[in-house]
């Protein structure tokens, strides 16, 4: 989809000039007007009012500050149901007036917005209030410009986020939880032979003390048994010797 603006100057008769959305969307993130030529803020300030309303709607209706791309990779290369609480504080996404969404933010949670989208590049301090922590780790570590990069091949954002992220500690990195379409925020939430494999390594020593352990009641009860089996035989065969009735 795309927009299409002319300049007050051409009185709307000369040839229209095409804005993308994700073009419109990276320059809001950036604080900066699209590079299209014959466009500025000015340019909107004196459109007609029904043309510069029309622009404006057009734009909220858009998921301007969402990247649907991951969650429909996420969601055909695993086969599993992914929704936007992969990466958002909301399931239902950022657009819209409930927890989490930007229509309920304060000017604090704005101004914590507003520096998460202009993070081009990586950054430590990034809380994002519309991102879960696996959305803002994204940001934090690959920065908003490689993110966008991501789009056009969703299965990079695994690559970069490597081997070593895994923030709910389940033993699966969260890339891989990503291509999984399992939640990287919960430890419970993971491709159960994964979980299992992880968690066999991360407890193995319990589990060969388990082991060891059972091994040893058995055997244990087993020479029980057999004492005691010995002892009722020895007890029977001395009340035979001796004519104890």
């Amino acid at each position: 989809m795309s927009l299409r603006l002319s300049s007050p100057e051409s009185n709307l008769k000369a040839p229209m000039r095409a804005l993308t959305v994700p073009d419109f969307a990276a320059r809001i993130m950036t604080a900066s007007p699209p590079k299209t030529p014959g466009y500025s803020l000015k340019t909107l300030a004196g459109m007609p009012t029904s043309l510069s309303l029309l622009l404006l709607l057009a734009c909220a209706a858009q998921p301007v500050f969402s990247y649907p791309q991951f969650q429909q990779f996420s969601e055909k290369h695993s086969g599993r149901p992914v929704d936007c609480a992969m990466c958002h504080s909301n399931e239902s996404g950022p657009q819209g007036t409930g927890e989490g969404q930007i229509g309920s933010l304060d000017a604090e949670a704005m101004k914590r917005l507003n520096k998460a989208r202009a993070a081009m590049e990586p950054q430590s301090d990034v809380n994002s209030p519309i991102l879960n922590s696996f959305g803002n780790e994204i940001i934090r570590t690959l920065g908003k410009r490689k993110v966008l990069e991501c789009m056009a091949n969703p299965a990079k954002l695994a690559e970069f986020l490597g081997e070593k992220k895994d923030l709910d500690e389940d033993g699966i990195p969260d890339g891989q939880e990503f291509l999984d379409g399992t939640d990287p925020t919960n430890k419970f939430h993971g491709d159960p032979w994964k979980l299992f494999v992880a968690n066999l390594n991360k407890y193995k020593a319990h589990v060969i003390l388990a082991v060891l352990a059972i091994f040893a009641l058995d055997f244990g009860f087993a020479h029980i048994l057999k004492g005691m089996t010995v002892a009722m035989k020895t007890r029977s065969v001395g009340k035979d010797l001796h004519g104890t009735p």
